[in-house]
């Protein structure tokens, strides 16, 4: 049998309200990186992230439109000009109604081409449109997830600083509880299951303090006979400190 003093029982409270904090911290810097705020704002970012790099590729693909049908024109006129001068500078008949008939042909091909860049230009520009309106929404979603990803590192960061004292403290808090058979047996229940839990805890009359379980009168009695006697939850095991 395990006895303690009221002070023994005291300092295991303390014991067991540090080691519940540090049991809290782990837990949650294991979860920290898939809090729902988060993962939502990353994939928002993801997402603008992709959207981005379309309208990226999209851009060029329609600036390239733009610059060939301009080119297009350009290299037309300049062979309407060619052919102009070679009718102008005379010749025989034939090579001058070949030459005007070329000329013709390539007014028509410059009236297209000029179509066909007018067309492109109105294109890019309403591209160039439409990728203003979305930029800020996609920047927007880059900026917030940034802040939350910064926020959590800070906040885990601050996280792992507590964790890291209450464990460089702890040894002194279980020397405080000056009874060895009292630790031994909070250690026992605490890590003797499948995950960490409670082993100390207090009651309110037959209602323990930790699982809510009532005790039945007769295990109430046998609680209470020996107020120095270490007696345990019978549902789920934690030492009565109180």
């Amino acid at each position: 049998m395990t006895k303690a003093t009221p002070e023994n029982f005291i300092a295991l409270l303390e014991l067991q309200r540090r080691d519940a904090r540090m049991t809290h911290l782990e837990e949650s810097l294991k979860t920290l990186q898939s809090e729902p705020e988060l993962v939502t704002a990353l994939k928002r970012r993801q997402a603008a992230v992709a959207k981005a790099k379309e309208l990226n590729t999209q851009r060029a693909h329609v600036e390239q439109a733009a610059a060939l049908a301009e080119q297009k024109v350009t290299d037309l006129l300049d062979r309407l000009e060619k052919d102009r001068a070679r009718r102008d500078a005379g010749g025989s008949a034939k090579e001058v109604s070949a030459l005007q008939r070329q000329i013709d042909s390539l007014t028509t091909q410059v009236e297209k081409a000029r179509a066909a860049k007018a067309v492109s230009g109105e294109k890019l520009d309403a591209f160039m449109t439409e990728r203003s309106a979305i930029l800020p929404k996609l920047q927007a979603a880059d900026a917030a997830a940034k802040r939350l990803v910064a926020a959590t590192q800070e906040k885990g960061a601050a996280m792992q600083a507590e964790h890291g004292q209450l464990a460089g403290e702890r040894d002194q808090y279980v020397t405080a509880v000056d009874n060895a058979a009292l630790v031994s047996r909070y250690q026992k229940i605490r890590t003797g299951g499948h995950a960490v839990r409670v082993a100390a805890t207090t009651r309110t009359g037959a209602t323990c303090g930790s699982c809510g379980s009532t005790m039945s009168p007769v295990e109430l009695s046998e609680v209470e006979a020996d107020p120095t006697e270490v007696s345990t939850c019978p549902s789920c095991g934690a030492i009565f400190a109180s």
